[in-house]
């Protein structure tokens, strides 16, 4: 999954749920909105803060497979491992 387009959400309008850690995204809270296609495909998803800043943070590389996509709870295992080790 490539994505294209991100935009910062200062304030969510309704509840969400994170892609990267699985968890709820509460109304007005700070997300990250991405979207981008796939093989014709349109996918959409968001990121909470906390995943966003662990993103800033260690980089794409560090939660994304091989193919540069994101699947869900891919941030908690990231910072699950990184803990570990």
């Amino acid at each position: 999954m490539a994505f294209n387009s991100e935009r910062q959400i200062k304030r969510t309008r309704k509840p969400h749920k994170c892609h990267g850690c699985s968890q709820a995204i509460p109304v007005g809270s700070a997300a990250r909105y991405l979207s981008g296609t796939d093989g014709g495909e349109l996918y959409s998803c968001h990121l909470c803060s906390e995943c966003v800043e662990y993103i800033d943070k260690y980089g794409w590389d560090d939660v994304a497979d091989v193919d540069g996509a994101l699947w869900e709870g891919a941030v908690a295992e990231a910072r699950r491992d990184r803990e570990a080790s």
